[in-house]
This record gives C-alpha cells, structure tokens and sequence, in this order.
C-alpha cells in the first residue's frame, strides 16, 4: 500500500493530489485509508486528505458512497475548512443526494453555514449549491432558501453575490427547477 500520509507531508498542490488519486485508483481500501487521515489527521494533513478525497470521490464516484453518513457527521464536527470544504465539494459534485438517509442533517448544517459570515467564502458556496439541489428533491425547502439568498445580495463578496442572484433566479422560475 502507498504511504499516503508521507504524501500528503510534502505540501498542498495539485500535484501532489493527483498522485494521491493515480495511487488510489478504484480500489475500496485505498480510499478508506486517505479517508481515514481526512477524518483523523489534524491540520494540514486532514485538509490534504479532504483535497484527494473529493477528486477521488469525481473520477471513482462509487468510492464514497458506503461513507456518506458518516460524512454529514464529520463535517458537522470538523474545525478544518479544508475538511469542510472537501467534503462539501463531493457532495456538490459526486454524490446523488437522494441517496442520503440524513440529508435533513446535511441540509441543517449548510444553512446553518451559509448564514455565517465568518465561514469560509467556498463552504458557504457549496452549503449553497446543495441547498440549491435539495430544492430539486425536496421543493418546498425553496421558500426557506429564497430569503437567506436574497440577503445574501448585500454582501461583500463577489462569488457570493453572484451565486445567490444566479441560484435566486433558478429557484422564482415559475417552470420547473432545472439542476445547474
């Protein structure tokens, strides 16, 4: 088995991640074992870990899958944005929402993020975007999200503002919610 954790000693890069994944390839345990010092590892090994498991989680989507409960509950108790930020990234981009038992728990959590301004400007992007894609499964959660979004108009940063007036737009269609 490779020593992922010496890799992700060297630094930060994408290099370095891509090689994580190169190594992991499909194999179940490989996976585990990078989630593992995701889940394990203080800073910055952790947030490493939560770099190579999201771009994991996108070539091998059926990697993450036996581990997406225990994802809601990880990140509810991390203190690593990068943790957070990983983990969020996967459930965006490699996760089919319907498939979680406690989406209700994800759900909480992200507005609970995307409210606070002192989180990081990428967890409150991807907080958005699964609320957003709740809404496709769960449409009357829309009326919860339209008034968090439009706040979310006045603030300072730029990719927050854009994704709130883009996601708002989405969501007062009177057609049908069409995914991103």
């Amino acid at each position: 088995m490779p020593n992922f954790k010496a890799l992700l000693k060297v630094d930060s890069s994408r290099v370095i991640a891509n090689q994580i994944v190169d190594a992991v390839g499909n194999n179940p345990e490989y996976f585990k074992t990078v989630l593992d010092l995701c889940f394990n590892e203080g800073y910055p090994i952790a947030m490493r870990a939560g770099r190579a498991v999201a771009l994991c989680s996108e070539k091998y989507p059926s990697l993450i899958v036996p581990y997406l409960e225990q994802l809601v509950k990880i990140i509810k108790d991390s203190k690593i944005d990068g943790v957070k930020r990983g983990i969020l990234k996967t459930f965006c981009e490699s996760v089919d929402l319907n498939k979680l038992t406690n989406l209700g728990e994800l759900v909480d959590i992200c507005f609970n993020w995307l409210a606070n301004p002192k989180e990081s400007i990428a967890i409150r992007y991807y907080s958005m975007e699964i609320l957003y894609k709740t809404c496709l499964i769960e449409t009357e959660l829309k009326n919860e999200l339209i008034p968090i979004l439009e706040n979310l108009t006045f603030e300072s940063s730029a990719g927050i503002v854009s994704q709130a007036k883009k996601l708002l737009k989405l969501l007062k269609k009177k057609e049908t919610i069409r995914q991103l």
